[in-house]
Formats: C-alpha cells, sequence, structure tokens
C-alpha cells in the first residue's frame, strides 16, 4: 500500500488530485470495495468493476477543470 500512497501523493503534486484531497481517505475509497468483497467471500471483481471504481474514486478526488460558474 505504500506504493501506491506515493503515486497519490506524486499525482498530488502533480495537480493531477486536488490538493486538499485526503489520501488516507482515497486509499479506503479505492481499497474498501475490494475488502469488503473479500470478507462477505464474493469473490474478486471483474476488470469492468475494478475500471469503474477507479474512474469513480478518482473523479471524486480530480479538481475541477475549470473555475468557471455553471
Amino acid at each position: 500500500m505504500a506504493t501506491f500512497r506515493q503515486r497519490l501523493h506524486r499525482a498530488q503534486d502533480a495537480g493531477q488530485l486536488h490538493p486538499d484531497a485526503d489520501l488516507d481517505i482515497a486509499l479506503d475509497l479505492l481499497y474498501g470495495p475490494l475488502y469488503h468483497r473479500m470478507a462477505l467471500h464474493l469473490g474478486m471483481p471483474d476488470s469492468a468493476y475494478l475500471h469503474s471504481l477507479i474512474t469513480h474514486a478518482l473523479r471524486a478526488l480530480t479538481p475541477p477543470t475549470s473555475t468557471a460558474p455553471h
């Protein structure tokens, strides 16, 4: 997990993640669903699920691309 935390720090430093993003929460958002599946013996998810999980979690952590009002 340390490697993934380092990757998140690099992404944050590069502006790819919101500067205020809590990276411990980010790890929980990404790993939590997997641990849940393992704890309940639901099996490992397929690649489509993993892609969707990562996309949604990172979307919540990514800074907006524009500051223009909607």
